[in-house]
């Protein structure tokens, strides 16, 4: 997500949203680019964080005399990792273009994730909610359906956790493309 957020809020930060929205005045236009950008960006820092991932699983394997098994529950799990890396990034370009200082998105960020999700997810009657959140959405997309202790009842199907993810990326960025329509930006 902080990616993302860089992505979007580096424009304003370093004053080149000027002549980016110059050459293409049509602000949305930029949103929904700077978004492509966020697929390719997100799925290769994901691409890269399961390759390192797989080299520190296989060595720790290997070095523990253990027995590596490739299974379908692997791939899901991996798959839908990718998954949450490329719409966690969207999310984040969608922060960062609704709120244009770099350092205020990055803080909101860090504090919805960190305290409000963590606070929702921790109270059990509130854990209803919690799987509206991205984090909740997160979780479902990568749910192994292996019970740590927590539950994975409350948790919406992997297909909807995805769609929740991808309608906060559409929401804030739609938003931010219609408040930076009016946005002085100088």
């Amino acid at each position: 997500m902080i990616l993302g957020v860089v992505m979007m809020t580096a424009e304003y930060r370093y004053q080149t949203i000027t002549t980016t929205f110059l050459a293409t005045p049509r602000r949305e236009r930029v949103v929904v680019a700077k978004l492509g950008a966020g697929v390719v960006v997100g799925l290769a820092f994901g691409l890269i964080v399961l390759a390192l991932t797989a080299i520190a699983v296989v060595v720790s394997v290997l070095l523990s005399s253990g027995e590596l098994v490739l299974s379908a529950k692997v791939l899901r799990i991996a798959t839908g990792v990718l998954l949450v890396l490329v719409l966690y990034t969207l999310f984040g370009v969608g922060l960062g273009a609704l709120i244009k200082n770099q350092l205020g998105a990055i803080i909101v960020a860090v504090v919805w994730v960190f305290i409000v999700e963590a606070l929702v997810n921790a109270i059990p009657a509130l854990q209803p909610v919690g799987k509206w959140t991205p984090a909740g959405a997160g979780s479902a997309v990568t749910n192994s359906g292996v019970d740590l202790g927590l539950g994975t009842d409350y948790l919406l199907p992997a297909w909807a956790g995805a769609l929740v993810l991808l309608g906060y990326a559409v929401l804030f960025s739609a938003v931010a493309s219609a408040t930076t329509i009016r946005r002085d930006i100088t």
